[in-house]
């Protein structure tokens, strides 16, 4: 009985087309509205995190790197001579490497209010008994996401890119790892580690 009075009420209340594509443009529109006002601090902070957060990896006194030689009482060994020198072969490269670094940063960063969005666009939609099911799924996986990208910086590039820059082939060759490569593995793995 309750369910045919919501019913009524919803056809009473039902949008058309139109206004479903209007309140998507609404909130598209306030999703970039966000994103650029994250990527704007991002940009501007992140000469600032570059070298301890992005490039930390490279080297051996990476803290993870370090935390694992140590809760292992020195089964774990790495190489101590590891330090990676990342390259630019590229004029713009590093300008471009600053401006996609800081959108998926961004992107990361406003991740719970593109959720936000998606859940007020959907939750009209919806009868109560789906809300209740549906907002731990929408805050577990935000949750999730955070996770991922997590294990993904502390467990999954580091010792990804550690094993590929150390993999020697031949000893005549020398890697050198270009900055757009670089930065394309680490968002790469992060970025999926978080979906």
């Amino acid at each position: 009985m309750a369910e045919n009075e919501e019913k009524e009420e919803l056809e009473q209340e039902a949008m058309s087309f139109w206004d479903h594509l209007e309140a998507l443009r609404w909130a598209i529109f306030r999703t970039l509205i966000v994103m650029v006002l994250v990527m704007c601090v991002t940009f501007w902070s992140l000469p600032r995190i570059f070298d301890d957060f992005i490039l930390a990896p490279t080297s051996n006194d990476f803290f993870v790197y370090r935390w694992l030689q140590e809760i292992s009482h020195g089964m774990i060994k790495f190489n101590p001579d590891f330090q990676v020198q990342i390259i630019n072969i590229n004029v713009a490269s590093q300008f471009m490497t600053h401006i996609t670094t800081s959108f998926s940063l961004a992107a990361v960063l406003a991740f719970p209010y593109m959720i936000y969005e998606i859940w007020r666009f959907i939750e009209p939609a919806l009868f109560e008994n789906e809300i209740r099911h549906i907002r731990p799924a929408f805050l577990g996986g935000t949750i999730m996401f955070f996770l991922g990208c997590a294990v993904g910086y502390l467990l999954v590039f580091p010792f990804t890119f550690r094993f590929l820059t150390e993999y020697e082939l031949s000893p005549s060759i020398q890697n050198q790892i270009n900055l757009s490569s670089y930065i394309g593995n680490f968002t790469m793995l992060i970025l999926v580690m978080g979906i």
